[in-house]
């Protein structure tokens, strides 16, 4: 009986922490039932790793017709697959900016501003692989193996750019000398901010560190932490400030 009245506060205490857990799963569970969050993921990650441009457009186009989609939803998709098809013959952007303009009237807008910013004439290396022989053999390669889960397919840029670092194989410009030695410790910051994928992949690193496996120990930062809504919020600022 003493036993159990001294261990009793403590028990009480992780009884209410997993009652927490348990109603945020379950909340999270309804999100992503009520916003068809997971054929949204899916399609996200098929956008961004190796899916054929006219099927990428049919499933947009089929998901336009679900009312369970958010519009923040819709853009984001929208956005996603102006950034991976800009300039592939048949990506057909302003047929789908016309099509959603009676419900979304500033897509178009939108679309037209982050292919400004981040387009293909604007972004230093190709952020979804390119055609070098190298890529070529690591998609194929990829398809062979199969993908363990769909919905991280994607690997963030980042991931590219540590892999240089620590190899010392990075260009010299973002370095504060030419000799590039294989480093241990790299601290990245990121302005305009960082996403929860890029801090996944830094905290994957970190854990894999921290059990041995080797590898550099990461600090990532950045003006803030993105998610769809304010990275919209940064363009419409963008916007403003150029139009001043």
């Amino acid at each position: 009986m003493k036993k159990f009245i001294e261990d009793y506060p403590q028990f009480k205490k992780i009884s209410g922490t997993v009652s927490k857990h348990v109603s945020l799963v379950g909340e999270l569970s309804s999100l992503v039932q009520k916003h068809n969050l997971l054929e949204i993921s899916e399609l996200e990650q098929t956008i961004v790793s190796d899916g054929e441009q006219s099927k990428c457009l049919n499933q947009i186009r089929a998901l336009f017709k679900n009312p369970k989609i958010r519009e923040l939803d819709i853009i984001r998709l929208v956005l996603l697959y102006a950034l991976r098809f800009q300039n592939m013959p048949g990506a057909d952007l302003r047929s789908i900016t016309n099509q959603l303009r009676q419900q979304h009237p500033k897509l178009d807008l939108i679309v037209d501003t982050v292919l400004k910013y981040g387009g293909t004439s604007k972004r230093p290396a190709d952020l979804f692989g390119g055609q070098s022989t190298i890529d070529i053999t690591k998609r194929f390669i990829k398809g062979l193996k199969g993908v363990e889960n769909i919905y991280t397919q994607h690997s963030p840029y980042l991931k590219n750019i540590v892999e240089a670092c620590q190899r010392g194989r990075l260009d010299n410009y973002p370095l504060l000398s030419n000799e590039c030695d294989r480093v241990e410790n790299i601290i990245i910051f990121i302005v305009g901010g960082v996403t929860y994928e890029e801090a996944a992949f830094v905290r994957s690193l970190n854990e894999k560190r921290a059990q041995g496996m080797g590898g550099p120990a990461v600090i990532l930062a950045g003006n803030c932490m993105l998610n769809t809504e304010s990275f919209l919020d940064e363009f419409t600022n963008y916007k403003s400030t150029k139009a001043v």
